[in-house]
């Protein structure tokens, strides 16, 4: 008996993630396929020290379907991701706030999220340069920003992520195939 999967995440216009899982097998000279697809909102974490963006952006992306937690402080952000029980897809977070960077928050939000995209947002000057540098999962946003931009710098930023982790999958499958030769050169 042999199956193959495979696992296709895909993100929809409306913020919800198709999660697609087929079966491809041959059980007793039969060919088996099974299908499994789940619906679930995308959760967002958002970080700002200023109330009133924070319920903007609430208000915002949650019209869009996303789940929003909010944290008003780098140290609540990492609490929250500590003891949040599922995925969070995006870090939303201001650069510059009492305490904690956005960048520091960042790093310390990836020791649970490898691949936890993350969108800052500044209203100062910002050359890429010193503590934050942007990394290729990592986008800014300047403030002050209309509804449009943010929805859709959001929604690209995880569409990004879903081809990065289906491409992760892709790659495990082929290790595990025996198929992967890019170390054996």
């Amino acid at each position: 008996m042999s199956f193959r999967f495979c696992e296709c995440p895909y993100h929809s216009a409306d913020s919800r993630t198709t999660s697609i899982l087929a079966i491809l097998g041959v059980a007793n000279g039969l060919l088996c396929l099974i299908v499994y697809m789940s619906l679930s909102p995308k959760t967002i974490l958002v970080v700002d020290d200023e109330p009133g963006v924070l319920e903007l952006i609430k208000l915002i992306l949650s019209r869009q379907g996303y789940r929003i937690l909010m944290a008003d402080s780098g140290q609540k952000a990492l609490e929250i991701g500590g003891q949040h029980r599922g995925l969070i897809d995006l870090l939303l977070t201001d650069v510059v706030m009492p305490g904690m960077s956005g960048f520091t928050l960042a790093r310390g939000m990836r020791a649970w999220y490898q691949e936890l995209p993350v969108l800052y947002m500044t209203g100062g000057t910002f050359d890429g340069s010193g503590e934050g540098e942007l990394d290729r999962q990592s986008n800014l946003l300047r403030k002050p920003f209309d509804s449009q931009t943010l929805v859709h710098t959001v929604a690209g930023l995880l569409e990004a992520g879903q081809a990065e982790q289906f491409r992760s999958i892709e790659s495990d499958q082929r290790v595990r195939d025996g198929t992967d030769h890019r170390n054996n050169r």
